[in-house]
């Protein structure tokens, strides 16, 4: 099987539609895969569901056809079938598709992507509680999390993998750090889909 190109996109963006399936990951709950193949050559959409309770990624439909650009392809046959690895598709499209996350004290996340663009949705589409939930870090932490997050983005670097290296910590506890910190008002609100000191 050879892939000539994959497009990957969620059915909605609701941010309680998103589904733990690892540690430091997460999957839209329904997302879309759109695959061209050179060979078996065809294209191939997937739909693709994860349930919370299994939170393993399930084809719920899928289409085959032949190749509509640049050229028209040969049709579909059976042998072009018999060459699909429709789960290694799957695999493909969830792994593209997957977000890392900030997990929190209480079991929610967040998806580290809201956490640097300044966002408070945690999973669920709640906005995250205030403060006094779970526990924060000291003062002086918070700091030294805010001043390596403004060196990273001033020298171009992803900020919260720099507080990850530097302090060091795992990645989705320099994500909580970060959002403690910006909670905290050592690092000033961002704009909507940008990272911001």
């Amino acid at each position: 099987m050879r892939i000539r190109s994959v497009e990957v996109r969620e059915i909605d963006g609701d941010r309680s539609a998103w589904v733990r399936v690892g540690h430091d990951t997460a999957v839209p709950m329904r997302f879309e895969a759109a695959f061209v193949l050179d060979e078996p050559p065809c294209e191939v959409s997937l739909r693709v569901v994860t349930h919370r309770g299994d939170a393993v990624p399930a084809i719920e439909a899928i289409a085959v056809g032949r190749i509509t650009w640049p050229l028209v392809g040969p049709a579909v046959t059976a042998r072009v079938l018999r060459e699909l690895a429709v789960e290694e598709l799957r695999r493909l499209a969830t792994v593209k598709v997957s977000q890392p996350i900030v997990n929190l004290d209480n079991g929610e996340f967040q998806l580290v992507r809201d956490v640097e663009a300044g966002r408070s949705v945690g999973y669920g589409g709640r906005g995250l509680r205030g403060a006094g939930r779970g526990r924060d870090a000291r003062d002086d932490v918070l700091a030294r999390v805010a001043e390596i997050y403004r060196a990273a983005l001033g020298a171009g670097l992803p900020p919260t993998k720099a507080v990850s290296e530097q302090l060091p910590c795992s990645y989705s506890h320099a994500g909580r750090l970060v959002g403690q910190a910006r909670r905290g008002g050592y690092l000033q609100p961002t704009i909507p889909g940008r990272a911001g000191a």
